[in-house]
């Protein structure tokens, strides 16, 4: 006598058909009735012994990859239909839903990797990935053939645009460190807190956070200047993710220095302007990260970290400037006084930097953290400097632990999301029944 962890319905079916031909009998009936050569069944009694359990049937089916497994070495005691469940249940949805999207990375790496195509059999087209416009209408009619016929470049290849992304980075990049040296006054000057009769200084306003705030830019741009050297290398000259933010990096570097110019200039709102333009093209630089997610480490620190401290910086930055401009106007709407509406901007600042934080797959901690810098810088010089404000520092300091809340908890629901999807892979929700199997010996 053994045991055996199996179902009580799976030891019934095993006894039934361990049976001697002449005593199977039907589901729905007795094998009185069925010895019995007089008794017809009714034709309600024929369909009824037709017609499987429905209720046997979904409990003989396993509801787990590993059930499945364990009872391929078991004898083929299970009915045809049970088995062509179990196909669709490996076939179809557990090994397409896994092998899907490594596929794709491979394909990708294969497109990479072998640039130029196979050579085809004749009269079957190449694959195609760029085009030329075909004419919308039957006026535009090339002058000859060979004009006619469009440009093709293989799936993977390298186009002509590509080449002038890059060489529009680099060269943006090295207008940008210029810029950024005449800012800070390397050839001669004065610099951005000293420009604009000092409109730009710490204690200028109630959201002018200290000195010392202003050292992460060291970090951005070695972070631009990292990005740039990735987007030459063999493996990035045709990647989707820099052809989609390529451009958007290059307008954001002649932002970035036309702002520095016109602060130094003392153009006030003119540098609100480009501030707000500078913001608007990171959250779309931002938007395409989320879209072309990053699939390796060395992406992740070469692209999404560096524009994540711009972006959150930024954020910071544009509500320092607005408030600059609105003193320099004299602007005080409601005559509400400046500080209710530097509590209004730092709570705009929250819920804007919550939600650049929260987006993508694990979300933005690099934001989090340039805003929480920024935010922390400001608190220092409201309580230590001048002009001193308790509330303001109060509310930067609720701002801040808002934001770094919002990134963790992004991070904590997609880890533990992916640690209930491991934990259901090797653990189903049907219990187990140890039952005397009176089969084995």
């Amino acid at each position: 006598m053994g045991y055996a962890a199996t179902s009580s319905t799976d030891a019934v079916e095993r006894e039934r058909f361990a049976m001697a031909p002449d005593e199977v009998t039907a589901p729905g009936t007795t094998p009185s009735s069925a010895d019995s050569a007089d008794s017809q069944p009714t034709p309600v009694q024929q369909s009824t012994a037709q017609r499987p359990d429905s209720t046997a049937i979904s409990q003989r089916r396993p509801k787990r990859l590993s059930d499945w497994l364990d009872r391929l070495g078991e004898p083929d005691w299970r009915s045809a239909e049970d088995n062509a469940y179990r196909k669709t249940i490996l076939g179809a949805r557990q090994l397409r839903r896994r092998l899907k999207f490594r596929e794709e990375i491979r394909a990708e790496k294969d497109a990479r990797k072998n640039p130029v195509p196979p050579m085809r059999p004749a009269g079957r087209a190449p694959e195609v990935l760029h085009s030329a416009p075909i004419p919308l209408t039957s006026r535009a009619r090339p002058r000859s053939a060979a004009a006619a016929e469009p440009t093709a470049y293989p799936v993977g290849a390298e186009v002509p645009l590509d080449a002038w992304r890059r060489w529009t980075v680099t060269i943006c990049l090295l207008v940008c460190i210029v810029g950024s040296m005449i800012g800070v006054g390397v050839f001669g000057g004065p610099g951005i807190a000293e420009a604009a009769d000092g409109a730009f200084a710490p204690d200028a306003t109630l959201l002018a956070p200290a000195s010392s705030a202003f050292s992460i830019w060291s970090v951005i741009y070695i972070g631009l200047i990292v990005y740039t050297v990735h987007q030459w290398l063999p493996s990035q000259r045709t990647s989707k993710r820099h052809r989609g933010i390529g451009w958007w990096v290059a307008a954001s570097m002649i932002l970035n220095c036309g702002w520095i110019l016109s602060a130094q200039a003392g153009w006030i709102g003119f540098s609100l302007v480009v501030m707000g333009a500078l913001l608007t093209v990171l959250i779309v630089v931002l938007r395409q990260m989320n879209v072309y997610p990053s699939f390796s480490r060395l992406q992740t620190w070469a692209v999404d970290v560096p524009f994540g401290l711009y972006l959150g910086w930024i954020i910071v930055a544009s509500a320092g400037n607005m408030a600059t401009w609105l003193s320099t106007t004299g602007w005080n709407l409601f005559d509400w006084g400046a500080t209710v509406w530097s509590v209004i901007a730092l709570t705009v600042l929250l819920f804007g930097g919550s939600v650049a934080a929260s987006t993508g797959k694990r979300g933005r901690l690099s934001v989090a953290i340039a805003i929480s810098w920024g935010l922390a810088w400001l608190i220092v010089q409201r309580l230590w400097g001048e002009p001193t404000s308790g509330l303001i520092a109060f509310v930067a300091g609720v701002a801040m632990f808002a934001v770094l809340i919002s990134a963790g908890s992004q991070r904590h629901r997609v880890a533990h999301a992916e640690r209930l999807a491991v934990r259901r892979q090797w653990t189903g929700q049907q219990n187990t029944v140890f039952v005397i199997d009176p089969s084995a010996d």
